[in-house]
């Protein structure tokens, strides 16, 4: 019968929202004299300076940028295994008798098939190295949230370890590498609270007499772990450290592996986001107000939506000022949710979706076009820069805004890239004079070139010129619609109906979806795709 070490496996839930941090760490356990273990909350400049766990973050990376290291990344992405860990929040959980400690990594999977709380956990053993454990907790966050000892004492916790080789790191499923451990779940705090709440719902207001705000949580104790499949690595006997006479009876022959459940709410973020990455995140630093605070606690899905749209503009300072509005209209309208608070936005502000022209507008698009020779082939490119190319529908991003269409036509030595735009304004109150921009050097996300006869070409530029005598309305005829006319000119055939979304301030032809539609599509034969994106080419025009 094949033995295992018997895991004594200790993990301290500390109470939730515990984000007051100084520059560095912030130690959040006030009650560690309660036990031998201290929780704290460290920063990833803390993570980053231990070299061993660095290397490891760097191999998890699908990423090489040897930056990594130097830029004190926030995030490490997976592409191959799909999840990404979060580094700036980590519990730093600390046996202050043994020395024995471990990080704990708030972990993200690409397409969770559950809502569990997921933990990537780096445990230090007694040679000086750390085994290394994803980490999956039976319960989600609303259910850790909400539960009692007698919940908590009738789930299982899952362990599944992870190696490193030359070539990077291996996560061991294939092996007898998870384990199950019998639980017994405790409370640690100033009151014995047992089958109540533990004190530290999403508002940070204790439900139960006696709770101290982030200083009570409950003790995992767990014991006697077993594999559940496999025929499992012989040198691996689940997590637990080398056998060691720990004091206080911490299981006989062995240290426990401490670990400490760690997720970060939107709420969170947002505020981390609206204080600053550098600044310690408490309620007296912050350009939020309580109540403001308070409404994104209680609005976990809303406050979701806030997160996505900051990190998505990399949290700039215009990114803040529109959800900080956005926010304001959501309190004021319980029942409005988010994409109907953006879109009030836009309404109030129609002026931050305005597509900037450039400053090289072209005045007569027929002398612009005047060398090209329409008895001779061309190649005609079309392009899609996207507001944000992992999701069509989304209306606007601060540094693209809504986006752009444009098109190229290269022929022989010659080639000019155009779009059309507004002349002033954003034609949606009424229409506009509209105009083709020069676009050249334009950042695009996805393109699809093709080649055309010269009488296809004599059309595109005839329809090209006549379009930049047209008004500019927002809904229907602006610089998408344009692109998706060109497009059917040269016989890429893409219907309006598959390119409609929403701009801000309501619907019509998007570069989101356009873009989506032909990254997508069935190519005709000889057509090229860039489905990766850069920059349009430099211009050699005919004047």
């Amino acid at each position: 019968m094949k033995q295992y070490k018997t895991l004594f496996c200790l993990i301290f839930l500390s109470a939730l929202f515990n984000c007051e941090q100084d520059d560095f760490i912030e130690t959040d356990n006030q009650n560690a004299t309660q036990s031998q273990f201290k929780v704290t909350n460290v920063n990833k400049e803390f993570v980053f300076s231990n070299t061993d766990i660095s290397n490891k973050l760097r191999a998890i990376n699908s990423n090489t940028d040897e930056s990594i290291n130097s830029e004190y990344s926030r995030e490490v992405h997976n592409e191959e295994h799909g999840f990404t860990i979060e580094t700036e929040n980590v519990k730093f959980v600390e046996n202050t008798v043994t020395g024995f400690h471990s990080y704990n990594f708030n972990l993200k999977r690409d397409n969770p098939e559950n809502d569990k709380i997921e933990n990537l956990v780096f445990h230090l053993n007694a040679s000086g190295t750390y085994d290394i454990y994803i980490v999956e907790y039976d319960f989600t966050e609303d259910e850790y949230e909400t539960s009692d000892l007698n919940q908590l004492n009738n789930l299982s916790t899952k362990y599944t370890a992870i190696s490193f080789d030359e070539l990077g790191f291996v996560i061991e499923s294939n092996k007898m590498m998870y384990f199950i451990c019998t639980e017994t779940w405790l409370w640690l705090g100033s009151v014995d609270h047992s089958g109540q709440l533990h004190g530290a719902p999403r508002n940070g207001v204790c439900k139960v007499s006696g709770c101290n705000y982030r200083e009570s949580g409950y003790v995992l104790q767990s014991s006697s772990c077993v594999a559940t499949t496999g025929t499992g690595n012989p040198n691996n006997n689940g997590p637990t450290n080398t056998p060691n006479e720990g004091p206080n009876g911490y299981g006989t022959g062995s240290n426990p592996f401490v670990s400490a459940p760690n997720y970060t709410q939107p709420w969170e973020n947002v505020q981390k986001c609206m204080n600053g990455f550098d600044q310690p995140n408490t309620m007296d630093n912050t350009v939020m107000d309580l109540i403001m605070i308070d409404w994104l606690k209680a609005n976990k899905h809303k406050a979701g939506k806030i997160q996505n749209f900051l990190g998505e503009s990399g949290c700039s300072e215009e990114a803040q000022e529109i959800m900080l509005d956005v926010t304001s209209i959501m309190i004021a309208n319980p029942n409005m949710d988010f994409e109907e608070a953006l879109e009030q936005y836009f309404m109030d502000n129609p002026d931050i979706i305005i597509i900037e022209a450039s400053d090289d507008p072209i005045v007569d698009l027929e002398d612009y076009l005047n060398c090209f020779d329409t008895n001779s082939p061309a190649n005609i490119t079309i392009y899609a820069d996207q507001p944000n190319p992992n999701n069509p529908q989304w209306p606007i991003s601060i540094s693209d805004r809504v986006g752009h269409a444009f098109i190229n036509i290269e022929q022989g030595n010659y080639n000019v890239t155009f779009g059309f735009y507004p002349n002033e304004g954003i034609g949606y109150f009424s229409p506009v004079d509209g105009t083709m921009e020069n676009d050249e050097y334009h950042s695009y996300d996805v393109s699809v070139t093709i080649e055309i006869d010269g009488d296809t070409l004599g059309d595109l530029i005839t329809h090209s010129i006549s379009f930049s005598l047209t008004d500019y309305v927002l809904q229907d005829v602006n610089c998408t619609s344009f692109v998706i006319s060109a497009s059917n000119i040269i016989g890429l055939d893409v219907p309006l109906s598959s390119c409609i979304g929403n701009y801000g301030i309501g619907t019509g032809p998007t570069p989101g979806m356009f873009g989506e539609y032909i990254r997508n599509m069935d190519l005709p034969q000889g057509c090229t795709r860039n489905p990766n994106g850069g920059n349009a080419p430099t211009e050699n025009g005919c004047n």
